[in-house]
């Protein structure tokens, strides 16, 4: 016969065990799946232009975030590049994200340029970008983009 402090070591073992798989399912999403990342870099106009397709049910963050880490395109000074002017990044929407508050997001399709001064040798932009669903976030990365 089991006694109720054993039935109740069982039912928590058994509660933990769910948690844990829920949780695994959750982790699985594979973000890099849900956007894609598009360069052109105009010799003549010396400008880069960037554009980041998310699907349906993504974010990104805009300047205005304070919780997530918001789009950010760097020129990187490898090979003596350096950026002219600021970054042009589309103003972002705020969004209720349940229980976090307001928050300033951009969707869909993004377009972003940079002036910049090239240098002598290749060189590269990094896009720091933070990406996530209306429940759950992938960590900041940083995507490299290579300039001729």
């Amino acid at each position: 016969m089991i006694s109720y402090a054993q039935l109740g070591l069982l039912l928590i073992v058994l509660n933990l065990w769910g948690c844990k798989k829920a949780h695994e399912a959750v982790l699985t999403l594979k973000f890099a799946d849900h956007y894609n990342i598009k360069s052109h870099f105009d010799v003549a106009r010396q400008e880069l232009s960037v554009t980041l397709s998310l699907a349906p049910g993504f974010h990104a963050y805009a300047s205005r975030e304070h919780v997530g880490k918001p789009l950010r395109l760097e020129v990187s000074p490898a090979g003596g590049w350096q950026a002219r002017g600021a970054t042009l990044i589309p103003p972002g929407q705020l969004k209720n994200l349940d229980g976090l508050g307001l928050s300033d997001v951009l969707t869909g399709t993004i377009n972003m340029s940079q002036k910049v001064i090239p240098g002598p040798q290749a060189g590269k932009a990094l896009l720091h970008m933070q990406i996530c669903t209306d429940s759950q976030c992938d960590q900041p990365r940083i995507h490299e983009i290579s300039l001729p």
